[in-house]
């Protein structure tokens, strides 16, 4: 019996073809997490570590605050300044 050509060969591991790249994801949420803690403490010093920004999670011996890394969020979220909106019920009346 002769043997027949092969018609399919399988190909090699694809790799991450349809599945997570753990290492670059978890990688990318450390980044995103320092960078987060970085921005918080720049605020931080920007407006020099006043009683308004809440409790730390430590303090450091030179007297600087350590905050959570995305609290630079909740202080942006606090400033918004709110649109008035008009009720139906203030309006003028006409006279008749």
């Amino acid at each position: 019996m002769s043997r027949q050509p092969e018609l399919y060969r399988t190909p090699q591991k694809p790799g991450y073809l349809g599945g997570y790249n753990w290492p670059a994801t978890c990688l990318g949420l450390l980044l995103l997490v320092v960078v987060n803690f970085a921005a918080t403490q720049y605020v931080a010093a920007r407006f020099r570590y006043q009683p308004a920004l809440g409790s730390p999670l430590t303090r450091l011996k030179t007297g600087v605050g350590v905050y959570e890394p995305f609290a630079w969020i909740i202080w942006g979220a606090g400033t918004i300044p709110r649109r008035r909106t008009r009720r139906f019920g203030n309006r003028c009346s006409r006279a008749k």
